[in-house]
Protein backbone atom coordinates (compact mmCIF):
# COMPACT_ATOMS: atom_id res chain seq x y z
CA UNK A 1 0.00 0.00 0.00
CA UNK A 2 1.39 3.08 -1.31
CA UNK A 3 2.10 6.00 1.74
CA UNK A 4 -0.58 8.73 2.20
CA UNK A 5 -0.02 12.59 2.84
CA UNK A 6 -1.46 15.07 3.80
CA UNK A 7 -0.94 18.69 3.36
CA UNK A 8 -1.86 20.83 6.65
CA UNK A 9 -1.83 25.13 6.98
CA UNK A 10 -1.49 26.43 10.34
CA UNK A 11 -2.41 29.86 10.96
CA UNK A 12 -1.92 31.34 14.21
CA UNK A 13 -2.53 34.79 14.58
CA UNK A 14 0.20 37.45 15.58
CA UNK A 15 -2.00 38.66 19.11
CA UNK A 16 -2.74 35.15 19.63
CA UNK A 17 0.80 34.27 19.70
CA UNK A 18 1.84 36.64 21.42
CA UNK A 19 -0.03 36.45 24.60
CA UNK A 20 0.81 32.28 24.72
CA UNK A 21 4.39 33.61 25.33
CA UNK A 22 3.65 35.87 27.54
CA UNK A 23 3.20 32.45 29.41
CA UNK A 24 7.41 32.58 29.10
CA UNK A 25 8.43 35.77 28.44
CA UNK A 26 7.91 39.37 29.36
CA UNK A 27 6.33 42.06 26.67
CA UNK A 28 9.93 43.55 26.57
CA UNK A 29 11.71 40.16 25.09
CA UNK A 30 8.52 39.64 22.81
CA UNK A 31 8.59 42.54 21.28
CA UNK A 32 12.39 41.32 19.90
CA UNK A 33 11.67 37.85 18.83
CA UNK A 34 11.39 36.70 15.61
CA UNK A 35 7.63 35.96 15.61
CA UNK A 36 7.63 33.27 12.67
CA UNK A 37 10.47 31.35 14.56
CA UNK A 38 8.49 31.41 17.90
CA UNK A 39 5.45 30.40 15.49
CA UNK A 40 7.28 27.18 14.42
CA UNK A 41 8.67 26.35 18.09
CA UNK A 42 5.24 26.77 19.00
CA UNK A 43 3.47 24.58 17.00
CA UNK A 44 6.37 21.93 17.17
CA UNK A 45 5.76 21.93 20.85
CA UNK A 46 1.38 21.60 20.49
CA UNK A 47 2.53 18.37 18.41
CA UNK A 48 5.01 17.34 20.65
CA UNK A 49 2.31 16.27 23.08
CA UNK A 50 0.07 14.60 20.44
CA UNK A 51 2.50 12.69 17.89
CA UNK A 52 5.64 11.18 18.61
CA UNK A 53 6.81 10.86 15.28
CA UNK A 54 7.21 13.90 13.77
CA UNK A 55 10.15 15.76 12.20
CA UNK A 56 9.86 20.48 12.06
CA UNK A 57 12.04 21.43 9.19
CA UNK A 58 11.52 24.86 9.09
CA UNK A 59 8.63 27.15 9.01
CA UNK A 60 6.80 25.67 5.92
CA UNK A 61 7.34 22.30 6.85
CA UNK A 62 6.86 19.76 9.05
CA UNK A 63 6.96 15.68 8.36
CA UNK A 64 4.97 13.47 10.57
CA UNK A 65 5.21 9.54 10.80
CA UNK A 66 8.11 7.61 9.02
CA UNK A 67 11.10 9.95 7.76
Amino acid sequence: MADKYYTVTVKLGEEDLKQWLQNFYDEEEIEDMDLQNEATEAINGVLGNEFSDYFCIDSRTLVVGDF
